[in-house]
């Protein structure tokens, strides 16, 4: 009996040992201490519209746009990416990799069975066998809860990468869905600003036709209007190439989501020029009546000069964006930021790329325990007979158990060797992980300065929008009071065309900076605001659009009603103040001496008969 007492006592403290479970060789993980290569803050938080709080939630901030169209957009790219849905599969193979992993802790059985035909001398047996055998590594070191550790890890990482992934999708949607809208927007300014060269090409060739001004007014008035008609090809292809990109986002076929982006009911194609030229005459009469009324308010002429200043800015900056209303989805006036620290928690690379430095800190505890020995439980059950009919008679019953162990002892430091490898691999996702935390900074700030700097930006656009159209007002209303000089309005309208495409690429740049921030920071999308959007957009996109279009129509004919009455004559220039003039040793002239002076005359123009004379001379030569 004392061999089976004995054999059970090691079957006894071999189970403990199982049940209990041995140690875990190579060390814990510690995260690298990163937050210290970061400032405290980021370094726009004092501009305007900038506001930092700690641990600030960010998550909602594309949902303060509250763009129905772009929400849709944004619930069918995260339901029918395709991109998206790679990255899903990749987290199902790693969590089956890590199923696959944790089998390892357990016992692992396989059956086998046969037959064989056997001769020996001339005596010839069959043999038929049936056994179950099983094997057991008992994991004393830890080895096998490292590999679980890296597996664990692994799947992190690919949840993470899908987060990323998801992200980055939200974002591109939104910044293909901005592009688009742009192009519409500056589609729509290319096709008014060709309506007023219109205008202008007509009265020159009115004038020409009647010998009032030359042939070559009448090219420099068509070479404007040639260039803007063919910068609308290239806008048009840049429209229908981001409306593809935003097809193949929702993971369709090119054209899925052209209805849905087309607008209806666009006015300008259906505009008249003698529509527009009434239009741009209401405006002036409506601007002298302002002036006429604050110059007769008693007010000093500094302030006088000042208000009407103010207020004309004012006129001309609504009267434009009733006439072209944004397009492009409005960014909020105010964002909230967070400290550089947070990124280590926010940003789904981020924490990839600790989730990879887990993983291979895992590994290099699996390359220690390579060093130690490795113990198994092993054992095998089976049937074996010369019939088929005696494999279950008692005879042919074989079995057996017992403890086996391996140690690699003599490998002249490979096991060494592969564990300063992995160590070395290790310290390089290191300072990956550091590399990604500072890149991350990096974006942050850049957006948050190109969020800042666009908004100065488009308040200067503003102002330079409505000084051109106001020159533009000024040319057009001295060129139908008989002045034949038509460079004023040539200059006014390629002034107001060029300001205009940049205020409306401004705005394109100021959401695609909240964009680029909204990903800096790792934030998501509010999916319940957006499904509350696409629940009231869904049946029509276009409501919002047509609705804003038919005010704008109504304001701009009530304006035309309400100034009709105001005779319209050429503002005279704002009083400007006398200069001073300190310590002077010299006196000014008196302007009859001015006026007399040949060289500061006002310049004369030439007749039709000498403009024709001269085109003739330049053929000639």
């Amino acid at each position: 009996m004392k061999p089976y007492f004995q054999r059970g006592a090691a079957l006894s403290a071999l189970l403990a040992l199982v049940v209990g479970g041995g140690c875990k060789v190579g060390s814990d993980y510690r995260r690298p201490n990163a937050s210290a290569q970061l400032n405290e803050t980021y370094t726009q938080v004092e501009s305007e519209g900038v506001q930092q709080q700690v641990g600030a939630d960010v998550s909602s901030w594309w949902s303060q746009i509250n763009d129905p169209v772009l929400s849709q957009l944004t619930q069918e790219a995260l339901s029918g990416n395709l991109t998206l849905r790679e990255a899903m599969f990749r987290i199902q193979s790693a969590r089956a990799a890590l199923g696959s992993t944790n089998a390892n802790l357990l016992p692992q059985f396989a059956q086998d069975g046969g037959y064989a035909f056997q001769s020996f001398g001339g005596n010839t047996q069959n043999v038929f066998s049936t056994a179950t055998s099983m094997s057991w590594e008992i994991d004393v070191f830890g080895r096998l809860q490292r590999s679980i550790e890296a597996a664990t890890a692994d799947m992190e990482v690919q949840r993470e990468l899908y987060r990323d992934a998801y992200v980055i999708l939200v974002g591109d949607v939104a910044q293909t869905y901005v592009d688009a809208r742009s192009y519409q927007e500056q589609i729509r300014v290319a096709k008014w600003n060709i309506k007023i060269q219109e205008l202008t090409e007509k009265f020159v060739k009115d004038n020409v036709d009647a010998g009032s001004m030359s042939h070559l007014d009448l090219s420099r008035a068509r070479g404007p209007l040639n260039v803007t008609d063919a910068s609308l090809d290239a806008l048009q292809t840049q429209y229908q190439q981001a409306l593809n990109r935003l097809s193949i986002l929702v993971g369709q076929a090119p054209g899925h989501v052209d209805e849905l982006m087309y607008l209806s009911n666009d006015d300008i194609d259906e505009m008249s020029a003698k529509e527009l030229e009434g239009q741009l005459e209401a405006l002036l009469r409506e601007i002298t009546d302002m002036e006429s009324k604050v110059a007769g308010s008693g007010a000093s002429e500094e302030e006088i000069r000042a208000e009407i200043e103010s207020k004309r800015l004012e006129i001309l900056t609504a009267w434009l964006e009733e006439t072209l209303p944004t397009l492009t989805p409005k960014t909020p006036e105010e964002i909230l930021v967070g400290i550089p620290a947070d990124l280590l928690r926010r940003r789904p690379d981020v924490r990839a790329a600790e989730q990879r430095i887990i993983a291979q800190n895992a590994r290099v505890g699996v390359a220690v325990a390579d060093l130690y020995p490795m113990f198994s439980l092993s054992g095998s059950f089976g049937l074996e007979a010369d019939t088929f009919s005696n494999m279950f008679d008692g005879d042919s019953i074989a079995a057996g158990v017992g403890p086996a162990f391996r140690w690699n002892i003599l490998n002249f430091g490979k096991y060494r060797f592969n564990i300063e490898a992995q160590r070395f691999v290790q310290e390089e996702l290191i300072a990956t992980y550091r590399q990604t935390i500072l890149e991350a900074a990096e974006d942050v700030d850049n957006a948050l300065v190109m969020y800042v700097k666009e908004n100065n930006r488009n308040h200067k656009l503003q102002r330079a929008n409505a000084d051109y159209l106001y020159a533009l007002l000024l040319a057009n209303f001295r060129r139908t009071s008989g002045a034949d000089n038509i460079q004023p309005v040539l200059e006014a309208q390629a002034g107001l065309l060029t300001s205009q495409l940049q205020y409306v690429q401004c705005k394109t740049n100021q959401s695609g900076s909240v964009i680029r921030l909204y990903r800096a920071l790792g934030g998501d999308w509010d999916a319940q605001g957006s499904a509350a959007s696409v629940a009231t957009t869904a049946q029509n996109p276009n409501a919002e659009w047509e609705r804003q279009r038919a005010e704008s129509a109504a304001r701009l004919a009530e304006r035309g009603e309400r100034y009709a009455h105001v005779s319209l004559e050429e503002p005279e220039p704002a009083p400007q103040p006398e200069p001073i003039v300190e310590n002077a040793d010299f006196e000014i002239a008196e302007d009859v001496e001015l006026e007399a002076s040949p060289e500061l005359a006002e310049p004369s123009f030439a007749t039709t008969e000498e403009a024709y004379a001269d085109e003739a001379i330049l053929i000639a030569e």
